[in-house]
């Protein structure tokens, strides 16, 4: 599957000028997946105007110092727990981020991460947003190494906070929402029985691809999914990045996760907005999610209702 990500890459702008520098613990065995996606994925920051908090969030832009090692690979992760003052959280929530890691390491995306903070304030949740191991290319989706760490710092997490598997969410945005359409729900959707996934401005599936295993049918009925995508996020629009046509992509993947039954899957199309603006709604759909309301479709204003 990564062989494809890698071929539609060549076709795009070259990425390392969008990435901040970056320098790279505890281990814990867990199996991994190994199959691999097969498109361009996005790379772009999130928009600093994204958020009319920009500037006053007092939010550090450092990669965290916590660190995971799994089969001798380390990596970095963040906890939010303060909100929690010491009780069990009543379930657990996964940012990953997009490629080049920007909501750590770039002062103007910083927001991003405190956006999702709240929502998991609200909700009792825990909060845990790691880096991916892949320092190279600061990507998640390059490297199946990377989902091989991603798997083992899970079951980790849920063993080190005593969170079960019946309430875990997804959020991711960009090539963080790639990693989770390819890889954690087509790959290693035994890590869940419970909770939703969030994929903003990515989200695709590969064609070649197939599920090993497929979710289950509990998981298919009631895991909600979620693809939220700005209506000028295609390169027809302008908006995208680079290649990657995320309007196109998501429709795709909504299509291809609906057919194996997927019943709670949907897709919303936000007009007038960018790639990197498109992360301005994650939190407050993230929110509607928890809620338990079903999210209707909402196509993007070129589609069919």
């Amino acid at each position: 599957m990564r062989r494809l990500l890698f071929a539609t890459a060549a076709f795009a702008v070259g990425l390392s000028g969008c990435f901040p520098s970056a320098s790279p613990s505890s281990a814990s065995p867990a199996a991994a997946s190994s199959a691999s996606p097969a498109r361009r994925s996005p790379s772009v920051a999130p928009d600093a105007a994204a958020s009319p908090a920009v500037g006053r969030l007092a939010v550090k832009t450092a990669l965290p110092q916590r660190t995971f090692t799994f089969r001798g690979t380390t990596s970095q992760y963040a906890v939010y727990a303060g909100h929690l003052d010491g009780k069990r959280p009543k379930g657990v929530l996964f940012y990953l981020h997009g490629d080049g890691y920007p909501e750590f390491a770039r002062e103007d995306s910083a927001y991003v991460l405190e956006s999702f903070r709240q929502v998991a304030r609200e909700r009792g949740l825990l909060l845990v947003a790691p880096v991916t191991p892949d320092k190279s290319t600061k990507t998640w989706w390059r490297d199946e190494d990377s989902t091989a760490w991603l798997r083992a710092f899970i079951l980790d997490v849920y063993k080190r906070h005593g969170v079960g598997r019946d309430n875990v969410w997804l959020a991711g945005f960009s090539g963080g929402a790639e990693e989770i359409t390819n890889f954690l729900m087509a790959e290693n959707s035994d890590l869940f029985t419970g909770g939703g996934a969030l994929m903003v401005g990515g989200g695709s599936f590969d064609p070649e691809s197939d599920f090993s295993p497929q979710p289950g049918v509990g998981l298919k009925s009631k895991f909600a999914m979620v693809w939220l995508v700005g209506s000028q996020d295609s390169p027809g629009k302008g908006g995208s990045d680079g290649s990657f046509d995320a309007v196109g992509e998501s429709a795709a993947a909504l299509r291809t996760y609906r057919g194996i039954g997927m019943k709670r899957a949907s897709r919303v199309c936000v007009r007038g907005k960018d790639h990197n603006a498109s992360i301005r709604s994650g939190a407050g759909m993230l929110r509607r999610m928890l809620g338990g309301e079903r999210i209707p479709d909402v196509p993007c204003p070129d589609e069919k209702g």
